[in-house]
């Protein structure tokens, strides 16, 4: 609990408050996540119902298929963001978390921002000969390093965190 006491200040509400619960169980469920051998992961890829539709899907169409395996990175819970990508242009950027305030993001958004931006001009310039339009799960770690978590097609079927699809059709067009 000291480290959650540590990420979460008092002037959040203190760790008995819901704000300090809510990230004390957001950091608990990525956490989790993480494994530390090959048979976990494969384990943990035949047991998931997402990926087991996901693979379904890719039979069905017949894409390409890229699985991409990198070691897990322990983040600030609060700076996991979603980045959504139009035509080889980053054009929103939102925290991941659609549930809580996150007062970290505002405190620091310049800074995020301007991380995040760099990062992504780098990123959609490797990818754009692939990919145009893209929804991006990002990280930023404690040292302030930007991860990229996954990828996924822009549409309704991903969720858009703070915006809706709405605003992104119109925006799209």
């Amino acid at each position: 609990l000291k480290e959650v006491n540590d990420e979460f200040p008092k002037d959040d509400g203190g760790k008995d408050s819901i704000y300090a619960k809510l990230m004390a169980f957001y950091l608990a469920s990525t956490e989790i996540l993480s494994i530390s051998d090959g048979n976990q992961g494969a384990r943990l890829l035949v047991m998931s119902d997402r990926i087991q539709g996901d693979l379904k899907l890719w039979a069905e169409r017949s894409d390409p298929l890229n699985l991409i395996i990198r070691e897990f990175v322990k983040f600030p819970v609060q700076h996991e963001l979603r980045g959504f990508v139009w035509k080889s242009h980053l054009t929103a950027i939102s925290q991941y978390n659609n549930i809580a305030y996150l007062p970290s993001l505002v405190q620091n958004k310049k800074q995020i921002e301007e991380k995040v931006k760099i990062f992504m001009e780098k990123f959609i310039k490797v990818m754009s000969a692939r990919l145009e339009n893209f929804v991006v799960d990002i990280v930023l770690d404690y040292e302030g390093n930007v991860w990229i978590v996954e990828l996924n097609p822009i549409g309704e079927l991903t969720g858009s965190c703070l915006f809706s699809w709405n605003y992104f059709q119109l925006l799209f067009k």
